[in-house]
């Protein structure tokens, strides 16, 4: 600040020494003797204008107390271009220092300082300045609102955009909300949903430079993040199929014809989204192991998780005895023990297109079952297509089973005991008699 206030000390000295030189000029022209020539006297009032307009333009030169509009960047750089700067902002000591050749090559390289800082009226200007709002220029503020970072300790602008006075468009490769960069800004809040920290499907695709691999900011929106709750979400149950689909659209047609979209589509929240079945940010291809829905996991993690669970069977009027059922059968004992040519769920049922087996374009209506079934069989046994899928059994002969299952099993134990107790008793007895004797 002493070194502001020296600085503004000299200026005034040669402001003031220039006000004297100008009265000066003016006594010596002006306060002549009254000769009665016409010529001396043009002569005066010429030289007089001559030297006016030579005032206003110095006093333009070093300007006092002026208004914002005679400042120029040059002239804010003056201070500010020395890298020891300091300011304070809430409390805590900054650098106040300006790259100009950095703020020249951004994106605000056309306007002035004072076009941000509109409250500077002096130089030197007040240490404590208004807080720069980007909504004057941008219109953030309506698109900001009601989201999830509309909150008192929510993101600022320069918080993903970067320092203003080096911010890049997003287009260019180093700006931090580049499409290939903005996960890292997300990352800095969202550290555990990370497209960056996960080497999921669409990570991996940024990382090879696929200008079509979708970022954060394509499922989730710009500025416009909205709670999941909240219909204009992208990411909102309702939505879900659509955000997918822009860069999934096949799959997106089959889905909503299917007997999962044409539910969810009716307002069933425990009908399955594309996230249900492919996961939200740990999305992997079907070939990894580690997707939800590769080869070995979707009997029991997609399909067994809503299929094999009681209470949505019995909202839906369902059995819930199909996934115990395939995996009693040829096909599921062959899939827990690692055989890659069995047949899972999606391999009759399909994998989008998933219709109700009375549906005649379902991949599993009688009409069509021979041709599901010549996938894997070639040569169909005669009247193989009339036993019934699964296991063989209806659900009340697998209920019946499993009853008989529990009478056995408490036969068992009630032969165990009694025999237990056969010879425990007579020896107990032969043992009080031993003591009487």
């Amino acid at each position: 600040m002493e070194r502001l206030l020296k600085k503004e000390a000299n200026r005034q000295e040669k402001l003031d020494d220039l006000t004297i030189k100008f009265f000066l000029l003016h006594n010596v022209f002006c306060e002549m003797p009254q000769y009665p020539m016409i010529r001396m006297i043009r002569f005066r009032r010429i030289t007089s204008f001559t030297i006016g307009l030579l005032f206003i333009f110095c006093i333009a030169q070093y300007p006092q107390n002026g208004h914002t509009g005679a400042f120029k960047n040059e002239t804010c750089m003056e201070c500010h271009a020395d890298k020891q700067l300091m300011g304070e902002v809430n409390g805590q000591s900054v650098s106040m220092f300006i790259d100009y050749h950095s703020f020249k090559t951004s994106a605000h390289k056309g306007f002035d300082c004072i076009a941000c800082h509109t409250d500077i009226v002096t130089s030197p200007h007040p240490i404590e300045l208004e807080k720069v709002e980007c909504n004057h220029c941008h219109n953030t503020y309506n698109e900001i609102a009601n989201t999830v970072h509309a909150t008192e300790k929510g993101p600022s602008c320069i918080a993903c955009h970067g320092d203003a006075h080096q911010l890049l468009s997003a287009k260019d490769q180093n700006s931090f909300t580049n499409q290939f960069k903005i996960g890292m800004q997300c990352a800095q809040c969202h550290k555990s949903t990370s497209l960056i920290k996960n080497d999921n499907i669409h990570a991996i695709a940024l990382a090879s430079g696929n200008s079509q691999a979708p970022s954060c900011v394509h499922c989730h929106d710009y500025h416009s993040i909205m709670p999941l709750r909240n219909p204009q979400s992208k990411t909102n149950f309702f939505n879900i199929a659509d955000t997918c689909g822009e860069c999934h659209p096949a799959e997106m047609q089959q889905y909503k014809m299917s007997i999962h979209g044409k539910s969810a589509l009716t307002g069933h929240k425990n009908a399955p989204v594309c996230t249900d079945c492919h996961g939200e940010h740990a999305i992997y291809k079907v070939e990894d192991e580690r997707s939800p829905a590769s080869f070995f996991k979707v009997s029991e993690n997609s399909c067994g998780r809503c299929h094999g669970s009681l209470l949505m069977t019995n909202e839906h009027n369902k059995s819930n005895y199909k996934v115990e059922t395939f995996f009693d059968s040829y096909h599921g004992l062959a899939l827990q023990n690692g055989s890659k040519e069995v047949a899972n769920c999606s391999s009759c049922h399909g994998a989008h297109f998933i219709l109700p087996s009375a549906d005649p374009n379902s991949s599993v209506h009688p009409d069509n079952l021979a041709a599901t079934c010549a996938q894997c069989h070639a040569e169909l046994a005669d009247g193989i297509l009339a036993a019934p899928v699964h296991t063989g059994l209806s659900n009340s002969s697998y209920t019946s089973t499993s009853w008989m299952h529990r009478i056995f099993i408490s036969m068992i134990t009630l032969i165990i005991g009694a025999t237990l107790l056969y010879y425990l008793i007579p020896r107990n007895k032969w043992r009080r008699n031993k003591i009487k004797d």
